[in-house]
């Protein structure tokens, strides 16, 4: 099992986007995804929401969520949040 990708850890906390803003979440894995039409491959980053469901998203786009976040040591999601 891959336990780090795109520089998240297995049982990290992070930012991940939700229907009503941003929400935090703990990664619990990484998957592998391939399309039927394009037979594009996918990875992505596989996480439960503090509510207890489970999503997943692409490492870029949670990256670019979290950098503020780990530059700043919080201060983004602060900043976002105000």
């Amino acid at each position: 099992m891959i336990n780090e990708h795109w520089g998240f850890r297995v049982g990290e906390r992070i930012t991940v986007p939700g229907l009503w803003g941003e929400q935090m979440g703990t990664v619990i894995d990484f998957a592998t995804m391939q399309g039927r039409n394009a037979g594009r491959v996918a990875h992505v980053v596989v996480y439960r929401l503090d509510d207890g469901r489970v999503s997943s998203d692409t490492p870029e786009r949670l990256f670019r969520l979290n950098r503020n976040h780990r530059a700043y040591g919080g201060m983004g999601t602060q900043a976002r949040a105000a």
